[in-house]
């Protein structure tokens, strides 16, 4: 009877410290060190993921680099809580470069498009054929992380046929400028030359203003006669001292 009681008590002293979820000093607890296994497993998984998609984004750079280099070494060191953080940053990170890149390159492809809409009338050319189809191509789309390296590689080429275009232009506006200047120079020549062959007219005299009012003066002017000199007859003169004009001799 003694020794039954011995006994109980010995297996009852054995399962209590599993039934407190504790275990003494030498026993490992199985269920406990599977769930800590699993939960780091989960975070190094995780943390992979996002360090593949750092390394896959078109932001990556050293800082980036630095970074996923930080978790790493935590990972390797079985860190759980600080492989969890620098993931947590990584990801952050990427997302920030990410917006950041997307907003210049969308403020590139419009500045671009709006200049080609401005060289319609330009020369046609290869440079030209590009400039439109990129144009047409990028003012019906939205720019985003799937698309952002197609976006830049082609916001870079959009900018370039735009130079080219517009310096095609300029050339065709000078000489066009240039002809314009000379098809007006000799029209002007022609002109002087066809003004000097034209026999000069002689312009009429301006008459006073007396004469004008006065017209009658200019009639009596030249109506009246002019007094003619008189011709003095000779005729004989009387000697004194003589009788009915004879004599004496």
């Amino acid at each position: 009877m003694v020794g039954a009681l011995l006994a109980t008590a010995v297996t009852l002293m054995a399962v209590a410290p599993r039934l407190l979820g504790t275990a003494p000093a030498g026993i490992s607890d199985s269920s406990t060190s599977s769930v800590r296994t699993a939960s780091q497993e989960d975070v190094f998984s995780d943390a992979r993921v996002i360090e593949q998609r750092a390394k896959k984004s078109p932001v990556w750079d050293e800082q980036l680099k630095h970074q996923a280099e930080s978790l790493d070494k935590a990972m390797k060191a079985g860190d759980t809580a600080k492989a969890e953080m620098l993931a947590s940053e990584l990801d952050d990170m990427r997302l920030q470069k990410t917006r950041v890149r997307i907003g210049d390159v969308t403020s590139s492809l419009s500045d671009a498009i709006d200049r080609a809409a401005t060289l319609k009338d330009s020369p046609a050319s290869d440079d030209k054929k590009t400039m439109t189809a990129l144009s047409d191509a990028w003012s019906a789309k939205s720019v985003d992380e799937s698309n952002l390296a197609q976006a830049e590689q082609d916001a870079r080429q959009l900018s370039t046929s735009v130079d080219a275009v517009q310096q095609d232009k300029d050339e065709a506006d000078q000489v066009r400028k240039r002809e314009e200047e000379r098809r007006k120079a000799k029209a002007e020549q022609e002109a002087q030359v066809n003004a000097e062959r034209q026999p000069a007219q002689v312009a009429p005299q301006p008459t006073t203003p007396q004469q004008q009012d006065m017209p009658w003066r200019q009639t009596t002017q030249q109506t009246v006669p002019q007094p003619h000199p008189q011709v003095q007859q000779n005729r004989p003169t009387q000697q004194s001292g003589g009788t009915d004009g004879v004599a004496i001799g």
